[in-house]
């Protein structure tokens, strides 16, 4: 699961928490904020992948493609606030950070990085602007529940692995009764999964700790990453309090030492919610509510540890590869040394994974480029270590270079090599990776951008590559709607989801869902100017001729 949200950046002042999907297709007018969604992903994934510091970066070698190279140009123009937020949801885990900066900055201040994790209600906050870190643990008992609806997914996945064999007979005594224990498990899963939900809200404030220590900042980090740095450290501060509050107790029980430098000390020592409440209470109880709060930050640690480190893991697997909409050059040679011409590098990309004919990857090229009408089979010669010359074969074996073939044969085959090096190179975390397509219908004819739904749906079926497709191709939104019916796919609750998720960006409203229903139409409209302008055009030219009969 991902999901991406952000505030005052490029054209919006706030922008929802949209979830994508495994493919997911956004659509909408020019200037809508389509590309801005993408540069927003792309550049707090970086952030969080590579820095998860104290500056975020506009300029980094692996921002080429968002583009934004300054903080004046990736605030929102006109703004009235200072910061940018970025948020983002990967797995269980929600990320969230604020940056400020000057106009002409190519790195941004961090205010603070937010983790919050849903499963073990961890919230982590690394506070750069006031020097702290912050770890807050909620309500035990809802955790539970979390886990209660793990078993049930587990035992509705391998339910469902059963109903869809193909020996399953849901007119037998026993297919019936695995149909009825999957509706069972069904209803019991949404009931518990709103009441998890409800419980989340109303005992948000029910913590079982609340701590905060100083970021210690070292030139040198001992831990996989700087997060997992700071919780290390923050740990070991909490066991340095611990042993010296303890130490302050006995000493205090044991009378060596007086009222007044005890007061002192424990008034150094607690929390100031503690400090207002030192009426109530005596100095010994107030400290030993504070060592509570310490000895149950200690119990948890390990889950602490576990719980970052499963969050870095999450981050680090997540791959994002952007294919640009720059339309390659027609050429017979394609220079290695070009680096902007997206053909060129994804034919030595393919070429230097050393993908051999005949392997499953070599294959899936051949395919693809016959579906294309590109040609059956191809050929791919270096010269000097300088360039390559790609031969298309077509079914009577002649060979001709692909620059001969029309750029739409050339969009194709950029798509086609770029993906066939990724199933190369990621073969065994496919299901961590995210390929971002611009305008993947450039040049090619309404059939053949019909056939880039199928390429997208299969791809993502077959190896679990997920997409994210900016496009205004009507013939891509219909294919995949032909799909949806022929594969009788159903919403996103039965037994066959499809894979699918549209989101239509409105010039003035931003962006909303295009949900699917399982006849393959959509629950709203789209915006004006998509599906409609071909009926409008043939009404108008009908008026027209029936004027001119007159």
């Amino acid at each position: 699961m991902k999901k991406i949200a952000f505030s005052n950046f490029r054209r919006f002042q706030d922008f929802p928490l949209l979830e994508l999907g495994k493919i997911s297709v956004i659509v909408g007018r020019n200037n809508s904020g389509k590309s801005t969604m993408v540069k927003a992903f792309l550049l707090f994934l970086d952030y969080l992948q590579n820095q998860q510091y104290n500056e975020f970066s506009f300029s980094n070698k692996s921002l080429e493609d968002a583009n934004i190279v300054t903080f004046g140009r990736a605030i929102k123009s006109g703004s009235s606030k200072e910061q940018i937020s970025f948020q983002m949801q990967i797995d269980d885990y929600l990320f969230t950070t604020s940056i400020y900066g000057n106009s002409d900055d190519t790195n941004a201040n961090v205010s603070n990085l937010l983790i919050e994790d849903f499963k073990s209600k961890l919230k982590i906050e690394i506070n750069y602007f006031e020097n702290y870190l912050n770890v807050v643990k909620y309500n035990s008992e809802i955790v539970e529940k979390f886990d209660s609806l793990n078993d049930l997914i587990k035992e509705m996945n391998e339910l469902e692995k059963e109903i869809k064999s193909k020996d399953f007979n849901n007119k037998s005594l026993s297919g019936i009764r695995f149909l009825d224990r999957y509706n069972f498990l069904r209803d019991k899963l949404n009931k518990l999964s709103d009441n998890v939900v409800e419980d989340y809200q109303e005992n948000e404030t029910d913590e079982v700790f609340n701590i905060s220590y100083p970021l210690l900042f070292s030139e040198y980090i001992n831990a996989d990453s700087r997060v997992e740095e700071f919780i290390n450290d923050l740990i070991y501060l909490n066991e340095i309090e611990l042993k010296k509050i303890k130490e302050l107790r006995n000493d205090y029980a044991h009378n060596k030492i007086s009222d007044e430098s005890f007061e002192k000390i424990v008034s150094d020592s607690l929390d100031k919610n503690m400090i207002i409440r030192q009426g109530e209470k005596s100095n010994l109880e107030l400290l030993e509510e504070k060592i509570q709060v310490l000895v149950d930050f200690d119990n948890y640690k390990n889950e602490l540890k576990s719980s970052i480190s499963n969050a870095i893991k999450s981050i680090t697997n997540t791959k994002v590869y952007y294919l640009g909409a720059n339309p390659s050059k027609q050429s017979a040679l394609f220079s290695l040394r070009d680096k902007q011409n997206n053909l060129a590098q994804a034919i030595h990309d393919f070429k230097q994974s050393k993908i051999l004919k005949g392997e499953k990857e070599y294959e899936f090229v051949k395919y693809w480029m016959n579906e294309f009408e590109v040609g059956v089979d191809f050929d791919i010669e270096f010269y000097a270590g300088e360039a390559y010359e790609f031969y298309v074969i077509d079914k009577e074996g002649l060979k001709a270079h692909l620059a001969d073939k029309g750029m739409g044969s050339l969009q194709a085959m950029m798509i086609i090599l770029r993906v066939a090096t990724l199933l190369r190179k990621h073969k065994k975390n496919l299901n961590y990776i995210t390929v971002v397509v611009e305008e993947p219908e450039l040049n090619l004819h309404p059939a053949l951008q019909g056939e880039l739904a199928k390429f997208f749906h299969d791809v993502n079926k077959e190896y679990g590559i997920e997409f994210i497709i900016e496009t205004h191709s009507e013939y891509l939104i219909r294919k995949s709607q032909n799909i949806l019916v022929k594969e009788e796919y159903t919403n996103d609750e039965g037994l066959n989801p499809h894979p699918f998720k549209l989101y239509y960006f409105d010039v003035d409203n931003g962006p909303y869902e295009m949900k699917y229903q399982e006849n393959g139409k959509f629950d709203r409209k789209f915006g004006k100017g998509f599906f409609d302008y071909s009926d409008e055009l043939e009404v108008e030219t009908y008026k027209l001729n029936l004027k001119k009969n007159k």
